[in-house]
Protein backbone atom coordinates (compact mmCIF):
# COMPACT_ATOMS: atom_id res chain seq x y z
CA UNK A 1 0.00 0.00 0.00
CA UNK A 2 0.90 3.44 -0.75
CA UNK A 3 0.89 5.59 2.36
CA UNK A 4 1.85 8.65 0.73
CA UNK A 5 -0.95 8.31 -1.42
CA UNK A 6 -3.59 7.59 1.11
CA UNK A 7 -2.69 9.80 3.83
CA UNK A 8 -5.65 11.63 5.41
CA UNK A 9 -5.89 15.68 3.61
CA UNK A 10 -5.99 17.98 5.25
CA UNK A 11 -8.94 20.27 5.64
CA UNK A 12 -7.45 22.92 3.64
CA UNK A 13 -7.33 20.56 1.08
CA UNK A 14 -10.50 18.91 1.51
CA UNK A 15 -11.61 22.42 0.96
CA UNK A 16 -10.24 23.10 -2.01
CA UNK A 17 -11.22 19.42 -3.37
CA UNK A 18 -14.82 20.59 -2.88
CA UNK A 19 -14.26 24.20 -4.77
CA UNK A 20 -12.49 22.27 -7.24
CA UNK A 21 -15.42 19.85 -8.32
CA UNK A 22 -17.77 22.70 -8.19
CA UNK A 23 -15.88 24.28 -10.96
CA UNK A 24 -15.64 21.34 -12.63
CA UNK A 25 -19.50 20.76 -12.49
CA UNK A 26 -20.46 24.35 -13.54
CA UNK A 27 -18.30 24.47 -16.75
CA UNK A 28 -19.82 20.98 -17.87
CA UNK A 29 -23.23 22.07 -17.19
CA UNK A 30 -22.90 25.20 -18.31
CA UNK A 31 -21.86 24.04 -22.07
CA UNK A 32 -24.78 21.21 -21.36
CA UNK A 33 -22.44 18.67 -21.60
CA UNK A 34 -23.58 15.17 -19.74
CA UNK A 35 -21.38 14.36 -17.03
CA UNK A 36 -21.41 11.28 -14.44
CA UNK A 37 -19.33 11.20 -10.68
CA UNK A 38 -17.96 7.54 -10.23
CA UNK A 39 -16.22 5.77 -8.01
CA UNK A 40 -14.61 7.31 -5.02
CA UNK A 41 -16.47 10.47 -5.19
CA UNK A 42 -19.74 8.52 -5.66
CA UNK A 43 -19.11 6.50 -2.60
CA UNK A 44 -17.82 9.01 -0.17
CA UNK A 45 -20.92 10.73 -0.85
CA UNK A 46 -23.10 8.14 -0.77
CA UNK A 47 -21.72 6.45 2.45
CA UNK A 48 -20.04 9.43 4.21
CA UNK A 49 -21.74 12.04 2.96
CA UNK A 50 -18.50 13.76 2.11
CA UNK A 51 -15.33 13.08 0.38
CA UNK A 52 -13.35 10.06 1.23
CA UNK A 53 -10.55 11.89 3.35
CA UNK A 54 -7.76 9.25 2.32
CA UNK A 55 -8.72 9.26 -1.19
CA UNK A 56 -6.24 11.13 -4.14
CA UNK A 57 -8.44 11.43 -6.94
CA UNK A 58 -12.37 12.24 -8.15
CA UNK A 59 -13.15 10.85 -10.81
CA UNK A 60 -15.86 12.50 -13.57
CA UNK A 61 -16.81 9.84 -16.42
CA UNK A 62 -18.10 11.67 -20.01
CA UNK A 63 -19.70 9.59 -22.73
CA UNK A 64 -17.03 9.82 -25.03
CA UNK A 65 -18.64 11.58 -28.20
CA UNK A 66 -19.59 14.72 -25.54
CA UNK A 67 -15.89 14.06 -24.43
CA UNK A 68 -14.19 14.13 -28.27
CA UNK A 69 -16.74 16.51 -29.34
CA UNK A 70 -15.88 19.01 -26.56
CA UNK A 71 -12.78 18.35 -25.68
CA UNK A 72 -10.66 21.61 -26.64
CA UNK A 73 -13.90 23.55 -24.90
CA UNK A 74 -13.36 21.50 -21.56
CA UNK A 75 -9.69 21.89 -21.46
CA UNK A 76 -9.74 25.48 -22.44
CA UNK A 77 -12.05 26.40 -19.88
CA UNK A 78 -10.54 24.16 -16.76
CA UNK A 79 -7.05 26.22 -17.50
CA UNK A 80 -9.40 29.30 -17.60
CA UNK A 81 -10.24 28.45 -13.73
CA UNK A 82 -7.11 27.91 -12.91
CA UNK A 83 -6.52 24.41 -13.20
CA UNK A 84 -2.84 22.68 -14.04
CA UNK A 85 -2.82 19.70 -16.49
CA UNK A 86 -1.20 16.69 -15.20
CA UNK A 87 -1.95 14.62 -17.74
CA UNK A 88 -4.27 14.53 -20.83
CA UNK A 89 -4.81 11.51 -23.97
CA UNK A 90 -7.38 12.73 -26.70
CA UNK A 91 -9.57 10.16 -28.33
CA UNK A 92 -10.15 6.70 -27.62
CA UNK A 93 -9.88 6.03 -23.73
CA UNK A 94 -9.03 10.02 -23.31
CA UNK A 95 -8.94 11.91 -20.29
CA UNK A 96 -8.23 15.37 -18.77
CA UNK A 97 -6.27 15.11 -15.25
CA UNK A 98 -6.35 18.32 -13.29
CA UNK A 99 -5.04 20.09 -9.96
CA UNK A 100 -5.39 23.03 -8.87
CA UNK A 101 -4.08 25.28 -5.30
CA UNK A 102 -1.56 22.21 -4.18
CA UNK A 103 0.11 19.50 -6.27
CA UNK A 104 -0.49 16.52 -7.91
CA UNK A 105 -0.23 14.43 -5.06
CA UNK A 106 -3.27 16.22 -3.10
CA UNK A 107 -6.02 15.98 -4.99
CA UNK A 108 -6.22 14.71 -8.73
CA UNK A 109 -9.64 15.48 -10.93
CA UNK A 110 -9.90 12.71 -13.96
CA UNK A 111 -12.48 13.68 -16.46
CA UNK A 112 -12.94 10.24 -17.98
CA UNK A 113 -13.74 9.00 -21.58
CA UNK A 114 -16.57 6.00 -21.71
CA UNK A 115 -17.07 4.61 -24.54
CA UNK A 116 -20.20 1.37 -25.25
CA UNK A 117 -19.24 -1.80 -25.82
CA UNK A 118 -19.83 -3.24 -29.53
CA UNK A 119 -23.41 -4.63 -27.99
CA UNK A 120 -24.25 -1.90 -25.86
CA UNK A 121 -24.34 -3.49 -22.67
CA UNK A 122 -21.56 -1.58 -21.00
CA UNK A 123 -19.90 1.28 -20.85
CA UNK A 124 -15.76 0.52 -20.40
CA UNK A 125 -12.29 1.88 -20.47
CA UNK A 126 -9.20 0.18 -20.64
CA UNK A 127 -9.70 -2.72 -17.84
CA UNK A 128 -12.97 -1.14 -16.30
CA UNK A 129 -16.37 -1.59 -17.35
CA UNK A 130 -20.28 0.10 -16.55
CA UNK A 131 -23.37 -1.55 -17.41
CA UNK A 132 -25.37 0.28 -19.69
CA UNK A 133 -28.53 -0.12 -17.50
CA UNK A 134 -26.75 1.83 -14.93
CA UNK A 135 -27.41 4.93 -17.42
CA UNK A 136 -30.84 3.88 -18.57
CA UNK A 137 -32.49 6.94 -16.09
CA UNK A 138 -30.66 9.26 -14.55
CA UNK A 139 -29.99 8.96 -11.29
CA UNK A 140 -28.26 11.64 -8.18
CA UNK A 141 -26.58 11.90 -5.57
CA UNK A 142 -27.02 14.28 -3.11
CA UNK A 143 -23.49 16.08 -2.42
CA UNK A 144 -22.08 19.77 -1.18
CA UNK A 145 -25.71 20.90 -0.95
CA UNK A 146 -26.48 20.08 -4.83
CA UNK A 147 -27.67 16.93 -6.91
CA UNK A 148 -24.92 15.30 -9.03
CA UNK A 149 -25.08 12.86 -11.91
CA UNK A 150 -24.30 9.53 -11.09
CA UNK A 151 -24.68 5.88 -11.83
CA UNK A 152 -27.85 4.31 -10.20
CA UNK A 153 -29.41 3.26 -8.42
CA UNK A 154 -26.48 4.22 -6.43
CA UNK A 155 -26.44 1.33 -3.82
CA UNK A 156 -26.58 -1.26 -7.02
CA UNK A 157 -23.72 0.64 -8.71
CA UNK A 158 -21.44 0.99 -5.49
CA UNK A 159 -22.09 -2.85 -4.84
CA UNK A 160 -21.69 -3.37 -8.66
CA UNK A 161 -18.21 -1.72 -8.57
CA UNK A 162 -17.06 -2.40 -4.56
CA UNK A 163 -19.32 -6.06 -3.72
CA UNK A 164 -21.30 -6.52 -0.94
CA UNK A 165 -19.89 -4.47 0.97
CA UNK A 166 -19.31 -1.27 0.10
CA UNK A 167 -20.64 0.05 3.57
CA UNK A 168 -17.32 -0.63 5.18
CA UNK A 169 -14.05 0.93 4.89
CA UNK A 170 -11.12 0.08 3.15
CA UNK A 171 -7.56 2.44 3.11
CA UNK A 172 -5.69 0.86 0.06
CA UNK A 173 -3.81 1.87 -3.07
CA UNK A 174 -4.17 -1.31 -4.49
CA UNK A 175 -7.24 -1.56 -6.84
CA UNK A 176 -7.66 -5.13 -6.14
CA UNK A 177 -8.22 -4.76 -2.82
CA UNK A 178 -11.57 -3.39 -3.20
CA UNK A 179 -12.79 -3.33 -6.93
CA UNK A 180 -14.95 -6.05 -7.88
CA UNK A 181 -13.82 -8.34 -10.52
CA UNK A 182 -16.80 -7.58 -12.59
CA UNK A 183 -15.73 -3.99 -12.38
CA UNK A 184 -11.98 -4.78 -12.65
CA UNK A 185 -11.83 -6.76 -15.49
CA UNK A 186 -11.50 -6.10 -19.49
CA UNK A 187 -14.03 -6.27 -21.50
CA UNK A 188 -13.31 -9.01 -24.52
CA UNK A 189 -15.79 -7.62 -27.04
CA UNK A 190 -13.73 -3.73 -26.40
CA UNK A 191 -10.54 -5.26 -26.45
CA UNK A 192 -11.31 -7.63 -29.57
CA UNK A 193 -12.66 -4.55 -31.51
CA UNK A 194 -9.54 -2.58 -30.56
CA UNK A 195 -7.00 -4.84 -32.08
CA UNK A 196 -8.99 -5.28 -35.17
CA UNK A 197 -8.80 -1.53 -35.58
CA UNK A 198 -5.45 -1.35 -35.24
CA UNK A 199 -5.07 -4.17 -37.11
CA UNK A 200 -6.86 -2.40 -40.20
CA UNK A 201 -4.77 0.49 -39.00
CA UNK A 202 -8.22 2.65 -39.08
Amino acid sequence: MDNAKTRVRSKEELISREKGLIDIIDILEKNRIYYFLQAGVVLGARRDNYFIKWDWDVEIGIFEKDFIKNYNLIRDELLKKEFKIYHEIYGRDGKINVFRDFDEKSTIFELLSWKPNLFKTKYCRWHINIPAKFFKTNHTVNFLNRKFNCPGPVDDYLKYQYGEDWRVPKVSSDKKEYLTKDFFNKNFSTELWRKIIKKLNI
